[in-house]
């Protein structure tokens, strides 16, 4: 969808993650370089949906994935992004890095 509207390129999407620091892997959905950007991405059903946009707040475990990825990866600025699996209506929110997430992420990844 988003190499189809011109939002990104092949190589923007799905990065992998594997850090031998941190011993984290995992595949952030994908990371907009030519606007220095994490992206999530995330289908919720119309309940989940509702609800997060009622608070207009994403998860926090959503937060806190968004924040590892960003550290990781040295980027600072994170886009959280839901769709809604019932009738394709979205939702997006723009990050800066947390730095209690952040430190909170430090202490306990590198014990």
């Amino acid at each position: 969808m988003l190499v189809k509207h011109g939002w990104a390129t092949d190589d923007d999407i799905e990065v992998r993650i594997d850090d031998a620091d941190t011993e984290v892997r995992g595949h952030v959905d994908g990371v907009l370089y030519n606007k220095n950007v994490v992206l999530e991405i995330k289908s919720i059903n119309h309940y989940g949906f509702g609800k997060h946009k009622k608070s207009k707040m994403p998860k926090d475990s959503h937060i806190i994935q968004c924040n590892l990825y960003m550290w990781l990866l040295g980027i600072d600025t994170g886009v959280i992004y839901y769709e809604n699996k019932n009738n394709s209506e979205h939702l997006a929110w723009k990050l800066e890095p947390d730095e209690k997430i952040i430190a909170d992420l430090n202490a306990r990844i590198m014990k």
